[in-house]
């Protein structure tokens, strides 16, 4: 059965099973038709991305992960696939591809799994999909890809012609060999080295390349990184352009190690993600970006980001981004599974932007500031946790949040402790208006008042707001499409400037 050689191109399961040419007339389906499952079933390598799960999750995983490698990618692939477990029920699979192999199935094909993932992990897909006649896939023993593969799809063939369904590179010796093809994102470099093989299907699925790689870094959260310019604006420094310059290379430097630690963040969560209602889209649970490349994506953006500070800032600029990368990296791995500790950190990663800008302008932050931050922040991490429960207490399946360590029993504790942390923010508000600090700095800082207002009102709406249900699980990026919020905070820098000047 011949689907035709086009590219097809985000096509639904609907579309892809009314035409795949099984109605009257059409020519008979092959006996056999194998498919990959790394790339190929699923948009992921599932092994790639529990082993770097694997070893950033557990204390010595790294350690152990490389004594396994050297007893080969076999050993390593059954050991791996032992430890960190599979959902199959919530991979990122090629829907056009699954149409197509139902199709085959009811018209009488046999189907063969036939994969270099870990057994066990293949066995899980099968017992998921219900779909396939027969399973190949590595062992302890045998690291089934290239010719390996081969020689085991034509032992249990028997020599019948078969159609296979592959990706790249490790396919080519299987594809040469196969009667027919079914090709998934493969490049053009190794499509050619097949082009003689019967095509039975092409797929190039949207939403990779380029554009992934973007949403990967995340750029509209680099927004929160705007507190670098907070010193330099409180300090009224901003007609300095030296100054200014530092600060504005200090954002971009901050932005660039944030991205590097979001793709790493997004390989390590894949699993967790996949399992939530929005994050499920993110470019490595939706399997746009291999998880090997996004590891390296991080990597490289963060050794970029602090030798660049060092280079075009300073040292105490790099040394600050430093400990940024260590604190956020840690969190990312370890510390957002223990539940008050992750609201401490994600309070304190943004204080530390604070104390970058203040260092590259110059300024040194008073304890006011600080202790603003601190609270303020705490509040709305905790604003975060809490927006997650309410979604699941709005009809999620699980009673714990995917990936923490807070449940539906939660939902009280994080409120009150939300808005507790977010009230002690404008008390030191509003005892700072009066002290010696703002006296000295302010020709009439009796205007700081209304500041004190607006935050009273925006933080009783934006906790309002959650307790409903009408705050995302990310307060920052809600506060950025928010149009109440942008006019709040330009009467708050209105106030500054009166509180300065008047």
């Amino acid at each position: 059965c011949a689907f035709g050689r086009g590219r097809e191109r985000g096509v639904s399961v609907a579309e892809a099973s009314a035409g795949t040419g099984m109605g009257e007339g059409a020519a008979p389906p092959p006996e056999w038709v194998v498919v990959d499952l790394d790339g190929t079933l699923v948009r992921t390598d599932l092994f790639a991305e529990a082993a770097i799960r694997y070893a950033a999750r557990e204390p010595l995983g790294l350690l152990r992960l490389l004594g396994w490698l050297r007893r080969g990618r076999a050993h390593a692939k059954t050991r791996v696939a032992e430890a960190v477990p599979l959902d199959p029920g919530h991979l990122p699979y090629n829907d056009w591809l699954l149409a197509r192999l139902r199709a085959w199935k009811e018209a009488g094909a046999r189907l063969v799994l036939a994969t270099g993932a870990p057994r066990r992990y293949a066995e899980a897909v099968a017992e998921h999909l219900g779909i396939f006649d027969a399973i190949l896939a590595t062992t302890e023993k045998e690291n089934l890809t290239g010719r390996r593969k081969l020689e085991a799809i034509r032992n249990l063939t028997g020599g019948a012609p078969f159609v296979y369904a592959g990706n790249g590179r490790a396919d080519v010796p299987v594809w040469r060999e196969a009667a027919g093809a079914v090709f998934v994102d493969t490049p053009p470099r190794v499509r050619r080295r097949v082009a003689a093989t019967e095509v039975h299907g092409e797929l190039t699925t949207p939403g990779g390349g380029l554009a992934a790689l973007v949403r990967l870094g995340r750029p509209r959260h680099w927004v929160k990184n705007l507190l670098v310019f907070v010193p330099l604006l409180l300090s009224h420094g901003y007609g300095d352009l030296t100054l200014l310059g530092r600060v504005v290379a200090t954002f971009l430097l901050f932005s660039l190690a944030a991205s590097g630690v979001y793709a790493l963040n997004d390989v390590v969560d894949a699993g967790a993600d996949r399992r939530h209602p929005t994050k499920r889209r993110r470019p490595v649970a939706s399997g746009a970006v291999p998880p090997s490349m996004a590891v390296g994506v991080a990597v490289l953006a963060e050794a970029a980001a602090v030798a660049g500070a060092y280079l075009a800032v300073g040292p105490d600029v790099a040394f600050v981004l430093l400990g940024y990368v260590v604190l956020t990296t840690s969190y990312s791995l370890w510390l957002k599974r223990h539940s008050s500790i992750d609201v401490i950190v994600l309070a304190a990663l943004y204080t530390v932007r604070l104390i970058a800008g203040g260092a590259a302008a110059e300024v040194e932050l008073s304890a006011w500031l600080l202790g603003f931050s601190l609270f303020f922040f705490v509040s709305l991490a905790y604003l975060k946790r809490h927006a997650e429960l309410v979604r699941i207490g709005d009809g999620g399946a699980h009673d714990v949040a995917p990936g923490r360590r807070y449940g539906k029993a939660d939902r009280s504790v994080t409120l009150v402790l939300g808005v507790a942390n977010m009230t002690a923010a404008i008390v030191v508000l509003a005892l700072y208006i009066h002290s010696v600090t703002a006296v000295s700095t302010y020709g009439t800082p009796e205007w700081l008042w209304l500041i004190v207002v607006i935050m009273l009102y925006w933080g009783n709406r934006i906790w309002t707001g959650a307790a409903r249900g009408k705050v995302d699980d990310d307060p920052i990026a809600f506060a950025i499409r928010d149009g109440v919020t942008w006019v709040l905070a330009g009467v708050a820098v209105g106030a500054v400037l009166l509180a300065r000047y008047w």
